[in-house]
């Protein structure tokens, strides 16, 4: 909802000399104009010196029967609106659901473990994706259901928002929502039985950060809230085999509103991890971010590397005992360094992949012995590659004016699945090959339009202003 302010508040004073007014009310006919939201034009708070008026916030009481009335009321307004075009729109729908593929509907391969992949499939005349794995990353391949909606919860209310498999595959953990809540509980499953373990959380608001498994696979960390601490999460560690209460913290923040999380990079383009463990620390600004680390399973506390004011830092690779990582400190558009993990400050960064006049840096990552850059190039996507020291080793050959979706890439194999959509195409598969940089088609597009012969232009134009 948005807040509007009124009158002498909005008189600005120029940069350097802040005394602008936040303070401001309601009135009778602006919230009759709004279908009567609870109001409260008293709620007032002081924000780094500036009294900041919030009457809305008795909306934030979701149970309030004062708050249910007014979105009812909206909703009304809403149908009545829509009401004329009910049977255009239904036609619409009609159409749409008579122009799809017909037959199984399966997604893009997962690796889990040594012949063990996961995919999601849907039947003709399912509404919602299952889990299922099989022995071979190939589409239509004989596979076994582990996880159905349908079963789970017949009465469709229940959805699957998050699926993490233990590194060996034997043990599923996975994340269920019930009508479509932010509180998710969280299950667990022996993979080769299909059953239950005797293990669950009650719901709460951070599964959906993930879990992350040990290696070996006897605990995992998760994401929980800190009590005492308003919308601040923690780390926390479970062994398998333990009671939930025995959990212990591997990270707790000690400030308000900060969020973090807990992860570990691969070593030197292999599947093992890395020498270090690394805690990202955020606050409600995400063009910002506080980066802690220490050795991997010690017990050591974790330093600080990198400050929150300056940026955001994201590790994302080892490399002969130094440490990779995507930052725009200095980058808005962002590059990457390389950081010596005994004097990571960032006067001591060695910049690999330096930030592009035009282009924003996405992501990358580290595979077959090169860095991968996913730079956004007038809206499609660009890869570029380099080697371990920045030096250009061309571009991945993308077709023209696309965007694409890697499907998992493991350090052992030499080629993964992308999938690319573009004006002309949509979400076909194709192989890539890192010994010759090139593209193979791997499944066609299931859409019923072939929009291949199309001509697709961009022109560009400078606007008025």
């Amino acid at each position: 909802m948005a807040k509007r302010k009124t009158g002498p508040a909005q008189s600005f004073a120029k940069a350097g000399n802040d005394n602008r007014s936040f303070e401001y009310k309601i009135t009778a006919a602006e919230r009759a104009r709004a279908l009567k939201p609870p109001v409260d034009n008293d709620h007032v708070d002081v924000l780094h010196g500036h009294r900041v008026s919030d009457p809305f916030r008795p909306l934030e009481d979701l149970k309030a029967a004062e708050t249910t009335a007014w979105v009812n009321r909206q909703n009304k307004k809403f149908e009545d609106f829509v009401g004329p075009s009910k049977k255009i729109y239904e036609q619409s729908i009609d159409y749409m659901m008579a122009a799809m593929p017909k037959g199984m509907y399966e997604s893009m391969p997962s690796y889990v473990a040594k012949d063990v992949y996961s995919c999601w499939r849907r039947d003709e005349g399912q509404d919602r994706l299952s889990l299922f794995i099989k022995s071979t990353p190939d589409y239509d391949a004989p596979a076994r259901l582990l996880l159905d909606p349908a079963k789970i919860d017949p009465t469709g209310k229940t959805d699957i928002t998050g699926t993490y498999f233990s590194k060996d595959a034997k043990i599923l953990a996975y994340t269920l929502s019930v009508s479509g809540s932010d509180k998710n509980t969280v299950h667990f499953m022996d993979v080769a039985t299909g059953e239950a373990i005797d293990l669950s959380y009650p719901a709460n608001s951070y599964w959906r950060n993930g879990i992350r498994w040990a290696i070996d696979g006897q605990s995992f960390t998760y994401t929980a809230a800190v009590e005492g601490l308003e919308k601040s999460t923690c780390t926390m560690t479970h062994v398998m085999g333990t009671p939930t209460t025995a959990d212990t913290a591997l990270y707790k923040p000690t400030s308000k509103e900060t969020m973090a999380s807990f992860y570990r990079l691969r070593k030197d383009m292999k599947e093992e991890e890395g020498a270090f463990e690394f805690i990202s620390e955020w606050k409600i600004d995400r063009t910002k971010n506080r980066v802690l680390m220490r050795k991997a399973g010690s017990k050591q506390k974790f330093t600080e590397i990198f400050p929150h004011a300056n940026g955001t830092l994201s590790p994302i690779t080892e490399i002969g005992g130094k440490i990779y990582a995507l930052t725009s400190h200095n980058a808005p558009l962002k590059k990457l360094v390389r950081i010596d993990p005994a004097k990571p400050q960032p006067e001591n960064w060695e910049t690999i992949i330096p930030e592009h006049a035009t282009d924003p840096l996405e992501s990358v990552f580290a595979w077959q012995g090169k860095l991968f850059a996913n730079y956004k190039h007038d809206t499609a996507d660009k890869v570029c590659l380099f080697d371990t020291n920045g030096k250009p080793q061309g571009e991945m050959p993308l077709p023209a004016l696309t965007t694409s979706s890697f499907g998992q890439i493991r350090q052992s194999e030499s080629s993964f699945l992308i999938s690319i959509s573009g004006f002309q195409e949509d979400g076909a598969i194709y192989k890539y090959d890192a010994a010759k940089n090139t593209l193979a088609l791997h499944r066609t597009s299931r859409r019923p339009v072939d929009l291949k012969d199309c001509i697709v232009e961009r022109i560009f134009a400078t606007s008025k202003d």
